[in-house]
């Protein structure tokens, strides 16, 4: 087998074998975000169980109770309690739709895995492999057997950072556009929100709340494109080559952002106005991390050409 061959077939394995690591390690991420989402779950329907017995508790006062409440502190305790389940009730909506998207996730990178080589079949024909080329080189050029080994490490190793790299890019990508949707329904419902102010009426209220509704059903994309993009960052985080700095520690982490209580009750036009802040903000975030990784990219193309030079330079010596 020519040295051509050999290359290309080491370039198809190891390709092979990375994507076998990435679906590994998205299956590990997937289970250990529903695992925290099924905690997260179990949180808020007893805290729902709490707040619906209360508010049962207080409906069931008698009419002479309620008479002897003149200063309306009872009704006052009722509402807030309405209020506080009414929140809880969003909460555990939207972790009971990232728990459906987690669980397709995982459903569907499991398929992916299920298919093609096993690990170890594709580790022993790599191990097959390596062998050949290293007959191939002492047979040929000896001395330049172990030079040639380092530049061929150095060639897997950015091929497999600018995969990853390019990966981050394509998640941020998908995150930044799913972030300007969520910003335009966000202006729509906040300009109908002071429409409602000047005394819109019934009919731009419920225009305003309608808004408001179709954020909500954005939530759980943004928040799970999101999380896909954190889990992109630190496989990038994962690897790194001597030449190219690709420490991450710089790069905005996303696991907890704002979304667990700033969108809970958005009935006046202030709460609207800071949604819109957090959600500037963290565009602003999502842009700047887009712009550090399309450097790297920059960064490690230019690495993997010049270790590409140096192989075809020692290679034609062979």
């Amino acid at each position: 087998m020519a040295w051509d061959e050999l290359q290309q077939k080491q370039m198809h394995l190891q390709r092979q074998l990375e994507e076998r690591d990435r679906l590994y390690k998205q299956v590990v991420q997937y289970k250990l975000q529903q695992k925290q989402l099924l905690k997260r779950q179990s949180i808020l329907q007893a805290e729902q169980q709490v707040y619906e017995n209360k508010i049962a508790y207080f409906n069931k006062q008698t009419f002479w109770q309620r008479l002897a409440n003149r200063n309306g502190k009872l009704d006052q305790k009722v509402e807030q309690k309405e209020m506080r389940l009414a929140q809880i009730i969003i909460k555990l909506q939207e972790v009971q739709q990232l728990l459906q998207f987690t669980q397709a996730q995982i459903t569907q990178v499991e398929a992916k895995r299920a298919q093609g080589l096993n690990t170890d079949e594709l580790l022993a024909e790599v191990q097959q492999l390596r062998t050949k080329k290293r007959l191939y080189v002492i047979q040929y050029q000896p001395a330049q057997a172990e030079q040639l080994a380092e530049l061929e490490d150095q060639q897997a190793n950015a091929i497999r950072l600018l995969y990853e790299v390019e990966e981050a890019i394509e998640a941020g990508q998908k995150a930044k556009q799913l972030i300007a949707m969520l910003m335009q329904q966000l202006d729509t419902a906040r300009g109908y929100s002071a429409w409602d102010l000047f005394g819109g009426g019934l009919f731009i209220t419920h225009l305003k709340h309608s808004e408001i509704d179709k954020v909500k059903s954005i939530l759980p994309n943004v928040h799970a494109a999101l999380q896909q993009f954190q889990n992109e960052l630190l496989d990038v985080d994962h690897y790194e080559i001597s030449a190219v700095n690709v420490d991450t520690d710089g790069f905005v982490k996303f696991a907890d952002y704002f979304f667990d209580d700033i969108f809970s009750a958005w009935s006046v036009n202030s709460q609207l106005a800071e949604a819109q802040k957090n959600v500037i903000q963290l565009q602003d975030n999502v842009d700047n991390t887009l712009r550090r990784l399309c450097v790297k990219q920059e960064e490690v193309t230019a690495y993997q050409v010049n270790v590409k030079k140096a192989q075809d330079t020692l290679l034609q010596t062979l």
